[in-house]
């Protein structure tokens, strides 16, 4: 194996897969407590995709998803809700991911199995929105890359794609010991016009993701705007 000093990985940002699609919910809807069916849409128009079971809790939101069958891009989730009260699903929201999958006719029930390809073609294999061909992992033999590029694309559920997938967490806490009770107060920093319509249509994105509030605290987090490679800027 080649030795190099560093290998770089370009930025990805995680788009729908040839066969992964988003799952989002047909309309506002309030989940009750106990089971119930939501409606969905699928990111595909034609054939069958199953979902996979899903579990999820955050405060007083506690709930499982059931793996469904879905076909021609609707369908319906079965949803129990073991939390204590209800909760609501917006319209759009994505709730869970769907594969391809094929049905088995081979044996006497229908049985259908998701479609998990390894073999990576570079012609047409795509993760975040970049072709195989074009990922640059620094001097990475090609079976690496390949294993890489395979790893990549078969977690790409664990990956957020806007800020409104990503949620918060109430399993880790940090704690910051600072060394007086006194805040250092400093003047901000100015931003241009057009950084200020940046900052400001990302703090509008991590409040409706639930994933910041709105505080009146003496202390304050800086934030550094990063552009990234796929022409776009976030935070860091």
């Amino acid at each position: 194996m080649t030795s190099c000093p560093e290998i770089i990985l370009s930025a990805l940002d995680i788009v729908e897969e040839a066969s992964r699609f988003r799952v989002r919910v047909f309309e506002d809807t309030e989940v009750p407590v106990g089971d119930t069916l939501v409606k969905v849409l699928v990111g595909v128009n034609e054939g069958n995709v199953c979902t996979k079971p899903r579990q999820h809790s955050m405060g007083k939101v506690d709930y499982a998803i059931a793996s469904m069958v879905l076909r021609n891009g609707t369908g319906y989730l079965k949803v129990v809700n073991v939390g204590v009260e209800p909760f609501i699903w917006k319209k759009g929201e994505v709730v869970t991911r769907a594969e391809r999958c094929e049905e088995m006719t081979e044996v006497s029930s229908k049985i259908f199995s998701l479609r998990n390809v390894s073999e990576v073609t570079e012609e047409s294999d795509i993760v975040g929105g970049i072709k195989y061909s074009e990922i640059n992992v620094g001097c990475l033999e090609d079976c690496f890359k390949k294993r890489l590029f395979c790893l990549l694309r078969d977690y790409g559920d664990c990956f957020a794609s806007s800020a409104a997938e990503i949620g918060l967490t109430s399993l880790g806490v940090m704690h910051i010991n600072l060394t007086t009770d006194k805040p250092i107060n400093r003047k901000p920093y100015r931003l241009a016009y057009t950084e200020r319509d940046i900052v400001a249509k990302k703090i509008k994105e991590l409040l409706e993701g639930n994933i910041i509030r709105e505080s009146n605290s003496e202390y304050a987090s800086p934030i550094i705007l990063v552009r990234k490679k796929m022409v776009t800027i976030g935070y860091a």
